[in-house]
């Protein structure tokens, strides 16, 4: 695994369109799989600093899914 430089973070959001950018952000910002960026959404706010990951989009469906290696019911919190 590499952890990309924040110029290269930079680099990709000069030229990526606004929804890749948007998903750039919500990755290098909180830490986010590319999954877990997608189905972000405004009901898992749980403060002003907290973000409860509790689904991802799945990547053959398209759909929500339970996070990998989680039970259903269960999440993570991140900043």
């Amino acid at each position: 695994m590499a952890i990309p430089s924040l110029a290269y973070v930079k680099k990709a959001l000069t030229v990526a369109d606004e929804d890749l950018a948007l998903e750039i952000v919500k990755m290098a910002g909180c830490g986010l799989r590319n999954s877990e960026a997608r189905a972000v959404n405004i009901n898992n706010v749980v403060a002003q600093d907290m973000y409860r990951m509790r689904e991802q989009v799945h990547s053959n469906t398209l759909k929500s899914a339970k996070l990998k290696h989680r039970k259903v019911g269960q999440f993570r919190e991140v900043p």
